[in-house]
Formats: structure tokens, sequence, C-alpha cells
């Protein structure tokens, strides 16, 4: 269909007279099966696992109070901008292949939304049982023809396709976007029973009223995942049904996350390039909703630090690091009472452009490089307050050391801040003077064999002097992790997991 829609031009190109006989063919929509267009590549059902189509547009062509198309066309109706009720993430070129002729597997970015981004866009869908005797996938082609050519195209003037995506297809075609709103189709049928004592009985469908209704979701209407959410309830699509479109429908805010996450499938992640760094840490997610911090290397020739999951989190190298530096690109605060190595007096500092609006499970890696090939000091600075990600439980167990207390400072606010600090490359632990001898134990104790696929697990004692434990399994290993089991130990030689919530002996503190 034409993208624009002018009046006073050539009489193919009116839309109300182009497309005249779709409220015709609606009507014998509402009584009759339509056809569902599996043969077509973007429709076809081989491919469509999650029971899910959806439409995306991005263009309102005729005036009708949804859009902002307006009269005169020649002036007021030219790519004007349907209702926008979704932010479009990125495309996979390849899944729309059909439609787009590209032949490439590359992912289209669009980031921010509106004036920022796409522009005001609109996704509208629907879902379907697995059964196949259920009403919404018998009517599937009704409510696809509803949705496409009847309520968007005819009575919206809703035309021209997210570039490099169909205007419509299963959700696996489509661009990978917030939300989509959604229809259901509400059927009422009349059985009419015939026995032959010849043939037996015969059904026929005698009488049949589709209406076309927001869909009623779990939790929420109009809304395609959620209702999605509500065939996995009742049994007609699977758990795995549901979480896949999870990828696809990604809900609001979440589009970087979904960038990130599709240029990886591209071979493309922030990080940095390969050799860069002598050294590099990566901290474990953050775990609270806001983290004040910063990041500070001694001993380096130059150091740098990247998220690969929030993508408005940046980092300024500042030289020379005492008193009087700024600590963040969005806040007037400078640090004050520095002193010291313990403080990373005198380092590379990495300026965070976030004071605090950092989001929860937020990964952070830093990078550096030693002046002369040896050791550097890594120091991260954290606020004393509750608004440290909970490093502060992670760092002690992992040879980090704490400085005093030193402050962040404006003519409005004050707060106080410590440093973490740890040596890279690690130093080896010396050995001892004298080796140990250990006498044998006192007790042992064999616990069945593990009886799961996976076991998490961790072993302590009270009271021991010595303790040590060994496995069947060669690749599993014990070491000593702590002499105080408490708040803040790391669990696992293999993950950045620590314990918290230890009290009492009955959870074994101080073991």
């Amino acid at each position: 269909n034409y993208d624009l829609d002018d009046p006073n031009g050539p009489a193919t190109n009116v839309l109300k007279k182009d497309i005249a006989q779709v409220p015709l063919y609606y009507e014998l929509a509402e009584q009759k099966k339509v056809k569902y267009p599996g043969e077509i590549e973007n429709f076809d059902l081989d491919t469509c696992d999650m029971n899910a189509v959806m439409c995306c547009w991005s263009l309102d062509r005729q005036r009708d109070n949804d859009g902002n198309c307006a009269t005169p066309y020649d002036t007021n109706c030219v790519d004007k901008d349907p209702a926008d009720n979704t932010d479009i993430c990125g495309v996979h070129l390849e899944r729309g292949s059909s439609s787009n002729n590209l032949n490439t597997d590359g992912f289209t970015v669009l980031e921010g939304g509106n004036d920022d981004g796409e522009g005001a866009t609109h996704c509208h869908g629907f879902a379907f049982s697995n059964n196949a005797n259920d009403a919404e996938t018998r009517y599937m082609g009704n409510n696809l023809f509803y949705i496409s050519m009847y309520d968007h195209l005819y009575k919206r003037g809703y035309a021209r396709n997210i570039p490099g995506a169909p205007m419509c297809g299963c959700v696996e075609e489509m661009p990978v976007v917030t939300r989509s709103d959604c229809t259901q189709v509400d059927v009422t049928e009349t059985f009419t029973f015939v026995y032959d004592p010849s043939a037996g009985f015969s059904v026929a469908a005698s009488d049949v009223n589709i209406d076309f209704n927001s869909c009623q979701g779990l939790g929420k209407n109009n809304d395609l995942s959620a209702y999605v959410a509500r065939l996995e309830t009742e049994g007609k699509v699977t758990l795995a049904q549901k979480n896949a479109l999870k990828y696809h429908l990604v809900e609001s805010k979440n589009c970087p996350k979904a960038i990130e996450r599709n240029l990886a499938s591209k071979g493309i992640a922030r990080g940095f390039n390969d050799n860069a760094y002598e050294e590099t840490y990566t901290f474990p997610p953050t775990d609270t909703d806001q983290i004040v911090h910063g990041l500070c290397v001694l001993g380096a020739s130059s150091a740098g630090a990247f998220s690969d999951t929030n993508f408005d989190l940046e980092y300024r190298v500042v030289p020379d690091f005492r008193d009087g530096v700024k600590l963040w690109s969005d806040r007037d605060y400078v640090v004050e009472g520095i002193i010291g190595a313990d403080m990373c007096e005198g380092g590379i500092y990495l300026e965070p452009s976030r004071h605090k609006t950092i989001d929860r499970y937020t990964d952070i890696t830093i990078g550096a490089n030693s002046i002369d090939g040896g050791y550097i000091t890594m120091c991260v600075l954290l606020s004393t307050d509750k608004r440290t990600g909970k490093w502060d439980k992670h760092f002690p167990s992992n040879r980090f050391t704490v400085s005093e207390e030193f402050v962040f400072t404006s003519d409005k606010a004050t707060g106080g801040m410590r440093s973490y600090c740890k040596t890279l490359p690690e130093p080896p632990t010396p050995a001892p003077s004298v080796p140990p001898t250990m006498s044998p134990p006192d007790g042992s104790y064999d616990f069945p064999p593990v009886a799961t696929s996976q076991f998490v697990h961790g072993l302590c004692a009270i009271g021991a002097s010595y303790f040590t434990a060994t496995a069947t399994d060669q690749n599993l290993t014990y070491k000593v992790g702590s002499d105080n089991f408490q708040d803040g130990v790391r669990l696992w030689s293999n993950r950045d997991y620590v314990v918290d919530g230890i009290q009492g002996a009955d959870m074994c503190e101080g073991g």
C-alpha cells in the first residue's frame, strides 16, 4: 500500500477508496474462518515457536483521531506518526530476509525513544494455543486480518514497516521491542449434529460469531506478553514458550540490555580490545538499587573501566588523584581527606559518569597497565552508607584492604567514603618457614553419594584446629577459605558469590 494519503492526488492514492472492500471482508471475518497464510515465510508455523504474531508500523497516513495525521493531507499528513505504544530496540536483518532482500545477518540498533530514537512506532499482535482445536488457533487467520487490514490499515491508516523488518510476521521474524498491544478472538459457535444410520454421526458448525476484543492478560490487559502469560497458566502454551518471548518483547526500559545481548550474538560486545591491559578485574554484579563509587589505580601508566550491562555508565581518566578532585561527572562533589597509598593518593582516578543512579546487577570491569611491568594497586572508593552494591561484603575475603574514612563534599552536602585496595597480579602466598605437620584428624564423616546432576554446597566446622575434605570427583577440591566464617566470606573458588546473613553457631559463624 502507499505510504502517503493525498485526497487531491490520483484516485489510487486515496486510502479509503483503495481498500473499500476491507470492511466488507471484515463482515465475513466475523462469521467465517479466514485462512492463516502459513505458506508465507514470515508466518510459517514451523518456525513460529512462541505462538505469537505481531505487526509494527511507523507511519500514520489518514486523519482519524489516532496518531497525528491531519488535514490538509498534502501538508499535514506527510510522514506523520502513529500512536506510540512501544520502543524498538533493534532489528535482526536476517529474520525478515524474505521481505527486505538484504541477504545479511546484521543487527540494526535503535537506541533511545521517540525523537531521540526511532520515533513514534506502534506494535500490535496476538497469540494462539498449542491445541489446534482451541478457538484462538482455529481463527488465527481472522485475528491477523482484523489486526493488520481492518483495525490498523483501514480504521487507523497505519502503514510502513520498521526498516529491515516485515510489517507483520511471527514474533521470531519481527524487531526486538519493549511491548505490543494485543487482540483476542472471542468465539460463539453453534454445532449441528446429524446422525445417519449408515454413516454414523457428523458434526458441522452451523452458526459462528467472532468478536475481536482487547486481550485479557495475566495482571494487565491489551498486552501481548501478559496474554501469553495467561495462556501458559491455562496450559495452552508452555513455560519455555512464555520465557522465550521475553527475548523479543523485553519490557519497558530494557532496550539497553537487549541491544547488548543481541549485539553479542553477532560477536559485538563492549569491553577492552585484546591485550589492551596487562591486568583486568571484573567486580561482582552490584546488589543494591544505587551504588556510590569511584575507581583508582596506583603504579599504572594507563587505566580504563567499562560496564557491559549499563550503557549510561562511563569512566573518564583523571590523573594525580588527591584532595579537590571532582568525583562524578554529573555532580559537583570533590574529595577531601586523601592521605597515602591506602587512599590511592597520586593514582589514576576513573571518574564515573553517574554519582548514584546505577541499576542493581550492573557489571563493571577495570583494566590497567603497570608503569614498570610490575605490580599495580587497584582501589575502589565506596560510600560508607548502604549504597555500596554489597561490594563491601565481597572485598574483605578477596584480599582487599580497607582505608580510614574520608569525605566527598560540596556546598550543599557531605558524605563519607572508604577505599578498598588490592594488589594485581595477586602476589603468591609466602610458604611457611617450617612446613606444618598435621596429626591424623580426631574425627571424620562420609556423606552419602550426591544424587542430583548439580550440587551447590559448602563445608564448615566449629571448634576445630584443622579441617579438610576430599571427594571422588578429581575436579572437586577444598581449601580453607576463612578461619572466621562470617558475612562477606567467598563461598566458591570459581565464583565471586559471598555469604550474607550468617548468625550464630547454627550457621557456623566463626568456624
